[in-house]
């Protein structure tokens, strides 16, 4: 498992979060803005800058990370070249495995067994040394196969409840690709899932 693999998931999923509280509401990342926080990550923009920046709109939150993608831009700017610090620290370097929750989850028991199933399957692929993001990927679509009917329709009606302001003005791909991402991580937050 690579370092890369450990944080980006990590750092897109913090940056998530912290969007959401911001918003005082349920946020789905569109693919645009996790492809945004995924560069952010790979160019070595701390977390804790991005975070600050999110804060800083609490009294207007921004609809996605797009709205404050220049700002980042503008202060990452500002750090390179000496005129501030980053800010609100890094993501620390023992950031959790992504298997960690879903060991736990499973210790804990209650899970239903097709879920279980799921993800005994995915913690065997990290510890082969499977790339942790297609492992998460595959996960997630695992959930949403095995995942009980009841649940499955609530979560999905909730998303396509958040989703139905932007049907039309988001290209059809790119509406299915988060709707998926959103029900997917709906389902790990009802499992215990994250990371």
């Amino acid at each position: 498992m690579t370092d890369r693999g450990r944080t980006v998931v990590a750092y897109v999923r913090t940056i998530a979060a912290a969007l959401e509280r911001v918003r005082g509401r349920s946020n789905v990342l569109s693919e645009r803005d996790w492809d945004l926080a995924n560069r952010w990550h790979d160019r070595g923009i701390p977390v804790g800058l991005v975070l600050e920046i999110l804060e800083e709109r609490r009294h207007r939150p921004p609809r996605s990370l797009a709205a404050v993608a220049t700002r980042v831009e503008e202060s990452w700017s500002a750090v390179e070249s000496g005129q501030r610090s980053p800010g609100g620290a890094t993501l620390p370097s023992t950031a959790p495995e992504p298997g960690d929750s879903w060991r736990a989850a499973l210790t804990a028991g209650g899970l239903p067994e097709g879920i279980a199933e799921v993800v005994r399957t995915a913690l065997a692929e990290l510890e082969l040394g499977e790339d942790p993001r297609e492992v998460g990927e595959r996960l997630d679509d695992a959930l949403a196969q095995a995942a009980p009917p009841e649940i499955l329709r609530e979560i999905a009606a909730r998303v396509d409840g958040d989703l139905a302001p932007y049907r039309g003005r988001m290209p059809a791909a790119m509406m299915r690709s988060t709707r998926d991402k959103a029900i997917a991580n709906a389902l790990r937050g009802v499992f215990g899932l994250r990371g």
